[in-house]
């Protein structure tokens, strides 16, 4: 079958009427302190990462994007908010818009030893 050229749409979350501003700000943001830290770990395998079959220097770097609106949002809303940037205008601090990159780390990725190598001769 042949692709065709369509739409799609896919949702983490979905909001209704009874949901609050302020319960859906609780839900997708995150508040940092001024310099925390949020991030997690990931598990490269060469299944998902067939760079790592290859022996070699790799770069491994990111990007933290945020629109800093809830409105843009993974959530599906029946209900949005009217006055959304306007409440989001007067929290107590201010929602960061925009897109930084990640710090560089590079990986060395070696050779394993194949059994034929490692054996000793008599």
């Amino acid at each position: 079958m042949k692709p065709q050229p369509g739409e799609g749409c896919a949702s983490d979350c979905f909001y209704d009427a009874k949901d609050s501003f302020a319960s859906r700000l609780a839900y997708q943001w995150t508040i940092l302190p001024a310099r925390d830290f949020f991030g997690t770990v990931v598990t490269m395998d060469p299944d998902t990462f067939p760079q790592l079959n290859t022996a070699g220097r790799w770069r491994l770097r990111g990007t933290y994007e945020s629109t800093g609106a809830l409105s843009l949002s993974l959530c599906f809303s029946t209900a949005p908010i009217p006055d959304e940037k306007e409440q989001i205008k007067g929290l107590p601090y201010e929602a960061w818009q925009g897109a930084v990159d990640t710090n560089t780390i590079w990986i060395e990725v070696v050779r394993t030893r194949s059994s034929a190598t490692d054996k000793k001769s008599p």
